[in-house]
């Protein structure tokens, strides 16, 4: 996921609209749709390719919906990116085990001398 600084642009975007025209440059950016009052949003991904954006859309439990004329959509952080970086760093801090430990037959992670998980990593 790429970040971008003070990207707002207008747009206008149809309900169940899966693509758009972007000036943004190629990279995956998780992006909000607003109304002009400010009042509905949407946060959708965007894929961009030479400013063609393939969109994901009604992310984070928002909705699909129509964006008319005085909507934007800009590059903001969202609950959801705070919280699943919250989650990595409590797991970090608090040496919870990875997804990707190898277990033993109990099911207990498996580590090694210096109590490191043992990992499916490379």
């Amino acid at each position: 996921m790429a970040w971008i600084n003070n990207y707002r642009e207008p747009i206008e975007l149809a309900q169940g609209a899966t693509t758009a025209a972007l000036a943004l440059p190629n990279g995956s950016f998780r992006l909000t749709l607003s109304d002009a009052a400010g009042t509905r949003w949407e946060i959708v991904d965007a894929d961009v390719v030479a400013g063609s954006a393939t969109l994901t859309r009604a992310l984070e439990g928002t909705q699909d919906q129509a964006w008319p004329g005085g909507s934007v959509i800009y590059c903001d952080v969202t609950a959801g990116q705070l919280n699943d970086l919250l989650a990595r760093i409590e797991a970090l801090e608090g040496g919870a085990v990875p997804a990707e430990a190898l277990t033993d037959e109990n099911g207990e992670p498996l580590v090694d001398a210096d109590s490191n998980y043992l990992t499916t990593e490379i």
